[in-house]
């Protein structure tokens, strides 16, 4: 019995989505930047089973395969036994309504006089936010991809498992923090155009963003090797793992109660 551990092929990837058409149907109203402190997570680790997180928090891609539609929003989990070649594409779509008031989740006591957690941010319907809801902030999106085709014997598939011990693919999820200048953000927001069209063009040509650029559109060779050389010098000082997270390993790290049996 093997386990290992699968590496980032390509950096992870996060999209900031400003106006869509399920967000603001008709006249799209103002989009909020993220108040300073505020706090999401999409899915849970606790998840095992479709329908306990909402339909498009989580959801799989399977790149490269002709036979499937890798841009479908079909429920996909681990248990899909097909060949991905262009990798399993786990992705996490986070809450866009806000409350306006709370930056994370909070507790109330009911009629009942029983303590109910309650949610500070919600997803959006089709008719938009719900009324507790009403400030739309941006939708965050985060995609992660990773190639499993190497680890086929012959016709029989891996067996996935997360770190977390889960063995389903449901349990899958993220979290998000604000740390963001909001009045950069809101000015960005509201100044600059990041339709599909240009997206990338519209953050070079973007006033409000261009001071915080590493490589600011002018900018000439010397000044982009300047902040190429700031950027590998800025590194998180952090204690090494005590323990081997990375190639072969022998077990799930932390001893999870669910963990996978052949390679993972």
């Amino acid at each position: 019995m093997t386990r290992t551990s699968l590496d980032f092929e390509i950096a992870p990837a996060v999209y900031y989505k400003f106006n869509t058409s399920h967000l603001c149907p008709g006249k799209c109203a103002r989009i909020r930047a993220f108040p300073p402190g505020l706090q999401m997570i999409a899915g849970s680790p606790d998840f095992t089973r479709r329908g306990q997180s909402a339909p498009q928090s989580v959801t799989y891609k399977c790149v490269g395969n002709p036979g499937l539609d890798p841009y479908s929003f079909e429920d996909w989990s681990f248990y899909k036994r097909v060949k991905c070649p262009g990798g399993i594409r786990a992705e996490l779509t986070f809450p866009q309504c806000w409350d306006g008031k709370n930056l994370a989740p909070y507790f109330v006591v009911g009629k009942d006089g029983k303590t109910v957690k309650k949610s500070h941010v919600a997803y959006s319907g089709g008719s938009g936010c719900p009324k507790e809801y009403p400030v739309k902030i941006l939708q965050l999106f985060y995609e992660f991809l990773f190639y499993t085709d190497e680890f086929w014997e012959g016709s029989r598939p891996p067996h996935l498992v997360w770190a977390t011990g889960d063995e389903t693919g449901f349990g899958f999820h993220g979290d998000f923090l604000a740390g963001w200048d909001e009045k950069v953000l809101q000015q960005a927001i509201d100044q600059c155009d990041f339709t599909e069209s240009h997206p990338y063009t519209g953050i070079n040509s973007c006033p409000p963003l261009q001071p915080h650029l590493s490589f600011p559109p002018g900018a000439t060779e010397l000044q982009n090797m300047a902040a190429m050389a700031k950027i590998k010098r800025c590194n998180m000082r952090v204690s090494p793992p005590r323990e081997t997270v990375q190639g072969t390993i022998s077990y799930l790290r932390g001893s999870p109660q669910k963990y996978g049996h052949g390679k993972v």
